[in-house]
């Protein structure tokens, strides 16, 4: 398990005080880059806790159209998380630079 990206999710989950026990799920505004132009989905997001690592699901996304992956681990993804801003997913194996930018919606 990699032990930054666990912490940054922990730290990540309890700022914006996502509840849930194994499973969080939550509305999020999520950017990314594609092809230099910025786009951003509203989308519910899951965080699923596993016995040897966490995954983030985004459910409405964008596979087919934007060919980006739905789903990132920590076995293979980093995740950072600087507090009151937005969970960012990389793959430094590919660039430094965040794939996906995540950031819960207020509730009413």
């Amino acid at each position: 398990m990699n032990n930054s990206g666990t912490t940054a999710l922990s730290q990540f989950i309890s700022d914006y005080s996502l509840r849930g026990e194994g499973l969080v799920v939550f509305d999020a505004m999520i950017s990314f880059y594609k092809e230099n132009v910025k786009h951003i989905v509203f989308s519910q997001v899951q965080i699923i806790t596993l016995p040897t690592e966490i995954a983030v699901y985004i459910n409405e996304f964008f596979k087919e159209g934007y060919k980006i992956p739905e789903m990132y681990n920590t076995a293979v993804f980093q995740f950072s998380y600087m507090p009151g801003k937005a969970l960012e997913i990389s793959n430094n194996t590919i660039s430094p630079a965040p794939l996906v930018s995540i950031l819960p919606l207020e509730k009413n």
